[in-house]
């Protein structure tokens, strides 16, 4: 059996009515074959069985198991899994369009060595949370990424790297409990070898994320966290504990204007919140952390 080209690992716990939807968008994509797909259930208590039996007459699939450890050790133990010369990885609540992997393999080929990630749009455009959330994702995109073919930064849910330099570098540190921060670690480590970033547009993952008010102010706290060990890390690793904060960096003033933009006051509340709640989980990582 010819091994495959691409493998796409999807880590997942609890979800399966997204898994499902992911699953199924993924068995619609437009090339590259052959193609291995790997969910990890990081600790679930749902059986992933019906979903997976559903898919599996459609996908090549490989399920494995984790211990509930977090995303950062689920898809390192899918990476290591891997067939595919290049490691593609995608979250369970997005559903990649027909073309999405199509435009990631074109440009890794076209540029081989480089790490390339994707667009990530908003489906769910009723809830005001889920849309503050897409907003601050264009607005760190467009401050990190302003050269696409120098990136800075792209997020776990839309990247591929070639899986024999990933493994090199130790893949995502273990040591992030939550989802946040893991991914900017591991760009940031990328870069520091002397390899690049690639933001590739074309390539778009639709993302169903529910989140109400208080589930976004949840999620920025643990991306608060996330920041926290990310600064601990690069600091470790001898460069420096610098802050970076958004009020500073023009990220924040950037996402103020969107909201003016459309003069939507309920935006301009929510990215308040998501400051204060950030800030927060930064404290409390830095307080409860004892850094192996």
């Amino acid at each position: 059996m010819t091994p495959p080209g691409v493998s796409i690992v999807i880590p997942t716990r609890d979800r399966n009515a997204d898994l499902c939807r992911c699953l199924a968008a993924v068995a619609g994509l437009e090339g590259p074959s052959p193609l291995q797909v790997i969910v990890v259930d990081d600790g679930g208590r749902e059986p992933l069985a019906p979903v997976l039996e559903r898919a599996g007459g459609r996908l090549a699939l490989v399920s494995m198991r984790t211990r509930g450890e977090g995303p950062a050790v689920a898809r390192n133990a899918g990476a290591r899994a891997a067939e595919g010369e290049l490691v593609v990885f995608l979250d369970d609540d997005c559903a990649p369009e027909p073309g999405w992997l199509a435009a990631l393999v074109r440009r890794a080929e076209a540029e081989p060595g480089t790490a390339v990630g994707g667009r990530t749009a908003n489906t769910l455009e009723r809830d005001r949370s889920a849309s503050a959330s897409q907003v601050l994702v264009d607005v760190i995109y467009e401050h990190y990424n302003a050269d696409p073919s120098r990136a800075q930064f792209l997020t776990s849910n839309n990247l591929c790297f070639p899986g024999a330099a990933f493994r090199e570098l130790g893949g995502f540190d273990q040591r992030f409990p939550v989802a946040g921060g893991e991914d900017r670690d591991i760009c940031r480590r990328w870069l520091e070898t002397g390899r690049r970033l690639v933001f590739e547009p074309a390539a778009v993952v639709r993302h169903f994320h529910a989140l109400g008010p208080g589930g976004f102010l949840r999620q920025q706290f643990g991306y608060g966290r996330g920041a926290w060990l990310e600064r601990r890390a690069r600091a470790a690793r001898g460069g420096g504990f610098r802050l970076d904060p958004a009020l500073t960096s023009g990220i924040f003033g950037s996402a103020m204007r969107v909201a003016r933009s459309r003069r939507d006051p309920s935006l301009a509340m929510l990215l308040v919140g998501w400051q204060l709640a950030n800030a927060a989980g930064f404290a409390a990582q830095a307080v409860r952390t004892r850094w192996p």
